[in-house]
């Protein structure tokens, strides 16, 4: 495998607004210079003492927004993902990625000191979901067990024939997303199809099968889709002290096009 980790430092502008000397020096070119040489030094003696596996570790320091800085370069380099560390606010860093980014982003907490075993990941039948199984699936291992988890809105005001025509489509559905899931890579899984609020369901749930990962799929980036949709992955990010997956849509203008609500039984069937 030709395994290649960018270890990404950002150092933010120095804040000069708030000094009470009344001498201002602007940092320059040559000062700013030196300081990423500083920072990048520190980071190398600190990875030559980790047990990395064989891979082009390389260590690149950035000047800019921590969260924009980042974004904007696993985009320059086509990245496959994005990893942060958890915590108070490692997290809300992890959250302002997610939101600008087109690369999944993982957040991983300190204590995680190996490939997870247990997953757990959330479906909705969009294109973003799909990407989360496959990846989950792949980070897994193929030794492990992956729950797969639909959480469904309450029915009361839907007659018994609408709730079981949903039931029926929703289990097939749900088969056959847990059988791609296994043919990626031999995983064990289960399914889960509770009903309710999605955040605290999908909580529940890691905690009951003691997960380790869970993965989710966050639709868009602007300021409707982070309120509707990008709710559930960031209350997750922000809650949980496990691994945390979201995948992020490649293509923002077409994200919410190829998104499919649907769970229609007699299609499913039909094709079957």
């Amino acid at each position: 495998m030709n395994l290649s980790i960018r270890l990404v430092s950002v150092n933010e502008p120095l804040d000069i607004f708030g000094s009470t000397s009344p001498y201002i020096l602007l940092p320059d070119e040559e000062w700013e210079k030196r300081r990423a040489e500083t920072v990048q030094e520190e980071i190398e003696g600190s990875v030559a003492k980790l047990p990395l596996p064989a891979a082009n570790v390389s260590v690149e320091v950035l000047i800019g927004s921590v969260a924009p800085s980042i974004a904007e370069h696993a985009r320059q380099i086509d990245a496959s993902a994005i990893v942060v560390g958890a915590g108070r606010s490692a997290g809300e860093v992890a959250l302002r990625i997610m939101n600008l980014a087109h690369t999944p982003v993982l957040s991983v907490p300190a204590s995680a000191r190996e490939l997870p075993r247990t997953g757990l990941v959330a479906v909705d039948f969009s294109s973003f979901s799909e990407d989360a199984v496959r990846m989950a699936a792949l980070l897994l291992g193929g030794k492990g067990l992956l729950h797969i988890v639909h959480v469904s809105p309450p029915f009361e005001s839907r007659g018994a024939e609408w709730v079981n025509t949903y039931e029926e489509g929703l289990r097939i559905r749900m088969e056959r997303v847990a059988n791609e899931a296994a043919e990626i890579s031999g995983i064990e899984t289960k399914i889960h199809t509770p009903a309710g609020r999605p955040a605290q369901r999908i909580l529940e749930l890691a905690e009951k099968v003691e997960a380790d990962l869970i993965a989710v799929g966050s639709h868009g980036h602007n300021f409707l889709d982070r309120i509707l949709a990008g709710s559930v992955s960031s209350r997750i990010l922000r809650k949980s002290q496990r691994i945390v997956l979201v995948t992020t849509p490649r293509d923002p203008a077409k994200a919410l096009d190829r998104v499919d609500y649907r769970v229609a039984a007699t299609s499913e069937q039909t094709e079957g």
